[in-house]
Protein backbone atom coordinates (compact mmCIF):
# COMPACT_ATOMS: atom_id res chain seq x y z
CA UNK A 1 0.00 0.00 0.00
CA UNK A 2 1.28 3.43 -0.86
CA UNK A 3 2.66 5.11 2.24
CA UNK A 4 0.98 8.38 1.32
CA UNK A 5 -2.44 6.96 2.03
CA UNK A 6 -4.04 7.55 5.35
CA UNK A 7 -7.05 6.14 7.09
CA UNK A 8 -9.79 7.73 9.08
CA UNK A 9 -12.95 9.56 8.18
CA UNK A 10 -12.68 12.45 5.85
CA UNK A 11 -14.64 15.27 7.36
CA UNK A 12 -15.89 17.80 4.95
CA UNK A 13 -15.70 16.94 1.28
CA UNK A 14 -17.62 14.92 -1.23
CA UNK A 15 -16.04 15.19 -4.68
CA UNK A 16 -17.58 16.79 -7.72
CA UNK A 17 -19.63 14.91 -10.29
CA UNK A 18 -18.80 16.97 -13.36
CA UNK A 19 -17.04 15.25 -16.31
CA UNK A 20 -13.44 16.09 -17.13
CA UNK A 21 -12.39 16.75 -20.69
CA UNK A 22 -10.20 13.63 -20.74
CA UNK A 23 -13.13 11.49 -19.70
CA UNK A 24 -15.24 10.06 -22.49
CA UNK A 25 -19.04 10.40 -22.61
CA UNK A 26 -20.63 7.88 -20.30
CA UNK A 27 -17.44 7.39 -18.32
CA UNK A 28 -19.14 8.34 -15.08
CA UNK A 29 -18.47 10.99 -12.48
CA UNK A 30 -15.75 13.56 -12.53
CA UNK A 31 -12.36 12.38 -11.43
CA UNK A 32 -11.50 15.66 -9.99
CA UNK A 33 -12.90 14.60 -7.32
CA UNK A 34 -15.73 12.09 -7.75
CA UNK A 35 -15.39 9.08 -5.53
CA UNK A 36 -17.46 6.39 -3.96
CA UNK A 37 -17.44 8.13 -0.64
CA UNK A 38 -20.77 9.12 0.73
CA UNK A 39 -20.49 11.46 3.66
CA UNK A 40 -17.09 12.87 2.84
CA UNK A 41 -14.72 10.11 3.85
CA UNK A 42 -11.02 10.61 3.48
CA UNK A 43 -9.63 9.64 0.08
CA UNK A 44 -7.80 6.69 1.63
CA UNK A 45 -11.14 4.98 2.15
CA UNK A 46 -12.22 5.41 -1.42
CA UNK A 47 -9.86 2.86 -3.18
CA UNK A 48 -10.49 2.67 -4.58
CA UNK A 49 10.65 12.11 -18.15
CA UNK A 50 11.22 14.10 -19.90
CA UNK A 51 9.25 15.88 -22.61
CA UNK A 52 8.18 13.21 -25.08
CA UNK A 53 7.01 15.63 -27.76
CA UNK A 54 9.28 14.03 -30.30
CA UNK A 55 8.11 13.42 -33.81
CA UNK A 56 9.05 9.75 -33.93
CA UNK A 57 7.48 6.52 -32.85
CA UNK A 58 10.42 4.82 -31.21
CA UNK A 59 9.47 2.20 -28.59
CA UNK A 60 8.86 3.61 -25.14
CA UNK A 61 10.14 2.17 -21.87
CA UNK A 62 6.78 0.76 -20.85
CA UNK A 63 3.80 0.19 -23.15
CA UNK A 64 1.51 0.20 -20.13
CA UNK A 65 -1.50 -2.04 -19.47
CA UNK A 66 -3.36 -3.59 -22.35
CA UNK A 67 -6.13 -1.65 -24.03
CA UNK A 68 -9.14 -3.25 -25.76
CA UNK A 69 -9.13 -2.86 -29.54
CA UNK A 70 -12.40 -0.93 -29.49
CA UNK A 71 -10.83 1.93 -27.50
CA UNK A 72 -9.72 4.67 -29.89
CA UNK A 73 -8.33 8.17 -29.64
CA UNK A 74 -11.49 9.52 -31.27
CA UNK A 75 -13.36 8.76 -28.04
CA UNK A 76 -11.56 11.64 -26.33
CA UNK A 77 -12.87 15.16 -26.12
CA UNK A 78 -11.76 17.08 -29.23
CA UNK A 79 -9.94 19.67 -27.16
CA UNK A 80 -7.83 16.94 -25.59
CA UNK A 81 -7.13 15.43 -28.98
CA UNK A 82 -5.84 18.82 -30.12
CA UNK A 83 -3.59 19.02 -27.06
CA UNK A 84 -1.94 15.75 -28.12
CA UNK A 85 -1.19 16.84 -31.69
CA UNK A 86 2.35 17.86 -30.76
CA UNK A 87 3.22 14.20 -30.19
CA UNK A 88 4.24 11.81 -32.92
CA UNK A 89 1.22 10.19 -34.55
CA UNK A 90 1.70 6.77 -32.98
CA UNK A 91 2.53 8.22 -29.60
CA UNK A 92 -0.49 10.54 -29.68
CA UNK A 93 -2.78 7.59 -30.45
CA UNK A 94 -1.36 5.46 -27.62
CA UNK A 95 -1.46 8.34 -25.14
CA UNK A 96 -5.04 9.14 -26.07
CA UNK A 97 -6.16 5.53 -25.66
CA UNK A 98 -4.61 5.36 -22.19
CA UNK A 99 -6.44 8.56 -21.26
CA UNK A 100 -9.72 7.06 -22.48
CA UNK A 101 -9.13 4.00 -20.32
CA UNK A 102 -8.19 6.12 -17.31
CA UNK A 103 -11.43 8.07 -17.63
CA UNK A 104 -13.60 5.00 -18.07
CA UNK A 105 -12.08 3.09 -15.15
CA UNK A 106 -11.79 5.93 -12.65
CA UNK A 107 -15.04 5.33 -10.77
CA UNK A 108 -15.07 1.53 -10.56
CA UNK A 109 -11.37 0.63 -10.76
CA UNK A 110 -9.32 3.66 -9.69
CA UNK A 111 -6.08 1.67 -9.36
CA UNK A 112 -6.40 0.48 -12.95
CA UNK A 113 -7.22 4.04 -14.00
CA UNK A 114 -4.05 5.19 -12.26
CA UNK A 115 -1.88 2.72 -14.19
CA UNK A 116 -3.30 3.97 -17.49
CA UNK A 117 -2.81 7.59 -16.46
CA UNK A 118 0.81 6.83 -15.59
CA UNK A 119 1.28 5.12 -18.94
CA UNK A 120 0.03 8.29 -20.64
CA UNK A 121 2.38 10.32 -18.44
CA UNK A 122 5.39 8.26 -19.56
CA UNK A 123 4.60 9.30 -23.13
CA UNK A 124 3.44 12.89 -22.72
CA UNK A 125 4.51 14.31 -19.37
CA UNK A 126 4.26 17.92 -20.50
CA UNK A 127 0.74 17.82 -21.83
CA UNK A 128 -1.41 19.50 -19.21
CA UNK A 129 -4.40 17.20 -19.56
CA UNK A 130 -2.12 14.22 -18.92
CA UNK A 131 -0.93 15.83 -15.69
CA UNK A 132 -4.58 16.35 -14.78
CA UNK A 133 -5.37 12.68 -15.37
CA UNK A 134 -2.44 11.53 -13.23
CA UNK A 135 -3.25 14.03 -10.49
CA UNK A 136 -6.89 13.02 -10.24
CA UNK A 137 -6.17 9.28 -10.44
CA UNK A 138 -3.48 9.64 -7.78
CA UNK A 139 -5.93 11.54 -5.58
CA UNK A 140 -8.60 8.92 -6.04
CA UNK A 141 -6.19 6.15 -5.00
CA UNK A 142 -4.90 7.98 -1.93
CA UNK A 143 -1.51 9.00 -3.34
CA UNK A 144 -1.85 12.48 -1.94
CA UNK A 145 1.73 13.71 -2.30
CA UNK A 146 1.86 12.67 -5.96
CA UNK A 147 -1.60 14.09 -6.62
CA UNK A 148 -0.64 17.39 -5.06
CA UNK A 149 2.52 17.58 -7.15
CA UNK A 150 0.68 16.88 -10.39
CA UNK A 151 -2.22 19.24 -9.66
CA UNK A 152 0.21 22.04 -8.87
CA UNK A 153 2.10 21.32 -12.09
CA UNK A 154 -1.18 21.46 -14.00
CA UNK A 155 -2.02 24.83 -12.47
CA UNK A 156 1.40 26.23 -13.40
CA UNK A 157 1.07 24.94 -16.96
CA UNK A 158 -2.50 25.99 -17.61
CA UNK A 159 -3.34 28.70 -15.08
CA UNK A 160 -6.46 26.76 -14.09
CA UNK A 161 -7.95 27.32 -10.63
CA UNK A 162 -10.81 24.84 -10.78
CA UNK A 163 -8.94 22.02 -9.04
CA UNK A 164 -7.69 24.01 -6.07
CA UNK A 165 -10.18 22.14 -3.90
CA UNK A 166 -8.36 18.91 -4.68
CA UNK A 167 -5.02 20.50 -3.83
CA UNK A 168 -6.45 21.50 -0.47
CA UNK A 169 -7.91 18.07 0.17
CA UNK A 170 -4.59 16.42 -0.70
CA UNK A 171 -3.00 18.56 2.01
CA UNK A 172 -5.63 17.31 4.42
CA UNK A 173 -4.76 13.76 3.42
CA UNK A 174 -1.13 14.57 4.20
CA UNK A 175 -2.19 15.80 7.66
CA UNK A 176 -1.52 19.43 6.80
CA UNK A 177 -4.87 21.12 7.51
CA UNK A 178 -3.32 24.55 8.10
CA UNK A 179 -1.77 24.44 4.62
CA UNK A 180 -5.11 23.29 3.22
CA UNK A 181 -6.77 26.37 4.71
CA UNK A 182 -4.03 28.58 3.25
CA UNK A 183 -4.70 27.17 -0.23
CA UNK A 184 -8.42 27.82 0.13
CA UNK A 185 -7.91 31.34 1.43
CA UNK A 186 -5.53 32.16 -1.45
CA UNK A 187 -7.92 30.87 -4.13
CA UNK A 188 -9.67 33.44 -6.30
CA UNK A 189 -13.23 32.12 -6.31
CA UNK A 190 -14.61 34.78 -8.64
CA UNK A 191 -14.15 32.58 -11.71
CA UNK A 192 -15.24 29.32 -10.09
CA UNK A 193 -18.64 27.74 -10.51
CA UNK A 194 -21.06 27.04 -7.70
CA UNK A 195 -20.06 23.39 -7.35
CA UNK A 196 -16.38 24.14 -6.88
CA UNK A 197 -17.02 26.99 -4.46
CA UNK A 198 -19.21 24.70 -2.40
CA UNK A 199 -16.52 22.06 -2.29
CA UNK A 200 -13.93 24.59 -1.18
CA UNK A 201 -16.05 25.52 1.81
CA UNK A 202 -16.79 21.89 2.68
CA UNK A 203 -13.09 21.09 2.61
CA UNK A 204 -12.34 24.14 4.73
CA UNK A 205 -14.90 22.90 7.24
CA UNK A 206 -13.19 19.52 7.32
CA UNK A 207 -9.76 21.11 7.70
CA UNK A 208 -10.98 23.01 10.75
CA UNK A 209 -12.22 19.71 12.18
CA UNK A 210 -8.83 18.13 11.46
CA UNK A 211 -7.34 20.87 13.65
CA UNK A 212 -9.78 20.09 16.44
CA UNK A 213 -11.88 23.16 15.69
CA UNK A 214 -15.20 21.62 14.69
CA UNK A 215 -17.07 24.67 15.96
CA UNK A 216 -15.27 26.84 13.42
CA UNK A 217 -16.01 24.24 10.75
CA UNK A 218 -19.70 24.35 11.61
CA UNK A 219 -19.70 28.15 11.53
CA UNK A 220 -18.41 28.04 7.96
CA UNK A 221 -21.27 25.79 6.93
CA UNK A 222 -23.76 28.18 8.47
CA UNK A 223 -22.67 30.77 5.89
CA UNK A 224 -23.92 28.69 2.97
CA UNK A 225 -27.22 29.64 1.36
CA UNK A 226 -28.69 26.20 0.97
CA UNK A 227 -31.45 27.43 -1.31
CA UNK A 228 -28.77 27.83 -3.98
CA UNK A 229 -27.89 24.12 -3.92
CA UNK A 230 -29.28 21.32 -6.04
CA UNK A 231 -30.35 18.01 -4.50
CA UNK A 232 -26.96 16.31 -4.70
CA UNK A 233 -25.12 19.33 -3.34
CA UNK A 234 -27.65 19.70 -0.55
CA UNK A 235 -27.20 16.07 0.43
CA UNK A 236 -23.42 16.53 0.66
CA UNK A 237 -23.87 19.69 2.67
CA UNK A 238 -26.16 18.03 5.22
CA UNK A 239 -23.83 15.05 5.52
CA UNK A 240 -20.87 17.26 6.32
CA UNK A 241 -22.93 19.38 8.70
CA UNK A 242 -24.03 16.23 10.52
CA UNK A 243 -20.36 15.26 10.90
CA UNK A 244 -19.57 18.58 12.54
CA UNK A 245 -22.54 18.27 14.89
CA UNK A 246 -21.52 14.76 15.92
CA UNK A 247 -17.97 15.93 16.61
CA UNK A 248 -19.44 18.55 18.94
CA UNK A 249 -21.52 15.96 20.77
CA UNK A 250 -24.80 17.24 19.31
CA UNK A 251 -25.90 13.78 18.24
CA UNK A 252 -29.65 14.37 18.18
CA UNK A 253 -29.22 17.38 15.90
CA UNK A 254 -26.90 15.33 13.71
CA UNK A 255 -29.49 12.56 13.40
CA UNK A 256 -32.12 15.08 12.37
CA UNK A 257 -29.82 16.48 9.68
CA UNK A 258 -28.37 13.21 8.38
CA UNK A 259 -31.41 11.81 6.50
CA UNK A 260 -31.76 12.76 2.86
CA UNK A 261 -33.32 16.18 2.53
CA UNK A 262 -35.98 17.24 -0.01
CA UNK A 263 -34.56 18.23 -3.36
CA UNK A 264 -33.81 21.91 -3.73
CA UNK A 265 -34.48 23.91 -6.84
CA UNK A 266 -31.31 24.20 -8.89
CA UNK A 267 -29.86 27.69 -8.85
CA UNK A 268 -27.98 29.66 -11.44
CA UNK A 269 -24.22 29.34 -11.13
CA UNK A 270 -24.10 33.14 -10.99
CA UNK A 271 -25.96 33.11 -7.67
CA UNK A 272 -23.82 33.87 -4.65
CA UNK A 273 -23.35 30.71 -2.60
CA UNK A 274 -21.85 32.12 0.57
CA UNK A 275 -23.08 34.77 2.91
CA UNK A 276 -20.87 37.81 3.17
CA UNK A 277 -18.59 37.84 6.17
CA UNK A 278 -17.46 40.90 8.03
CA UNK A 279 -14.19 39.19 8.91
CA UNK A 280 -12.28 38.02 5.86
CA UNK A 281 -10.15 35.80 8.08
CA UNK A 282 -13.04 33.74 9.37
CA UNK A 283 -12.34 31.07 6.78
CA UNK A 284 -9.24 30.31 8.82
Amino acid sequence: MNNERRSGDRRGYQPSRRPDSWRTPGAGSRGSGGSGSERGERPAQVRGRQDDRRQDDRPRRDPGPEIPDEITASMLDREVQRALRGLGEGNAEATARHLVMAGQLLDEEPEAAYTHAKAAFSRAARVDVVREAVGIAAYRTGRFAEALRELRALRRMSGRQDLRHLEADCLRGLQRPDDALDVIKDTDTSTLDLETRLELILIASGAHADRGASEAGLALLDRIRTKALNAEQLDRFHGVRADRLEELGRTEEAKAVRPQQPAATAASEDEIVFLESEDEDDIR
